[in-house]
């Protein structure tokens, strides 16, 4: 579906701001395996099936190979006829870009700001001018195959930042503050409480790879045995007069 084009004129900084992300994009895309961890997270496919699972749509991801070209070989006067979808991947590249740093930081934040602001305002006013051309009911359908590559895209091709962090993290999360709280009340208070957390983490690595006959979970249970433990592991690092006396 051929949509009316806007012109737009990039500067030398903002071409070398955007190309990275678009050559990111173009790559792996190339490389697109449907239903399959490429490059991000191999457990989105297991998280989230009803998306990464869905086929790779090569005619949607062909917007973002043209925006790609147009940038990549501008004219001579360096301004640009993009679409509002091509103007899109021009945005969703500087978000790759930035995310992944691909680019170094500019001297000033604004200078992001300025940017994403000009993409977007030439972006709607090519949808404005899509929509008269083709009808808004037609172009509501591109627009939402256009947000769903960039639904899978983030699950197949991008690393995945959780908001929340996995229930393994989490139990990994607790089993070192309760190996650091034992380690800290088991030694005196004139100890540096680094040093302590320091020793807390390395026993809860041997135990955890079973340098000690036992495992992590079984030792947390036993409030005793853990402290006797945690005792007898920080008297081979430190003076022993600097362990508390058991009570």
């Amino acid at each position: 579906m051929p949509l009316p084009n806007t012109r737009i004129y990039f500067s030398p900084w903002e071409v070398n701001v955007i190309l990275p992300g678009l050559g990111a994009l173009v790559s792996r895309f190339s490389s697109a395996r449907p239903g399959a961890a490429t490059y991000g997270d191999p457990m989105s496919v297991v998280y989230f099936p009803e998306i990464a699972g869905k086929p790779f749509d090569q005619a949607t991801a062909g917007i973002v190979v043209s925006a790609h070209n147009k940038v990549k070989d501008p004219p001579s006067s360096r301004e640009l006829r993009l679409s509002s979808f091509e103007l899109a991947a021009l945005a969703f590249a500087v978000r790759v870009a930035r995310r992944e740093q691909l680019i170094p930081e500019p001297p000033s934040a604004d200078l992001w700001k300025a940017l994403e602001k000009k993409i977007e305002t030439y972006r709607r006013r090519a949808r404005r001018a899509a929509e008269r051309a083709v009808g808004k009911a037609a172009y509501q359908q591109a627009a939402k195959r256009w947000r769903q590559l960039l639904r899978w895209s983030r699950y197949n091709i991008l690393r995945i930042r959780r908001r929340h962090p996995s229930p393994s993290r989490l139990l990994q999360r607790e089993q070192r503050e309760q190996m650091r709280k034992l380690a800290l009340q088991v030694v005196s208070d004139d100890v540096d409480p680094k040093m302590v957390c320091h020793w807390a983490d390395l026993a809860r690595r041997e135990v955890r790879r079973g340098r000690h006959g036992m495992k992590l979970r079984e030792l947390l249970k036993d409030a005793e045995g853990a402290a006797g433990f945690m005792g007898d592991f920080i008297m081979k690092r430190i003076d022993p007069e600097l362990l508390k006396p058991e009570s």
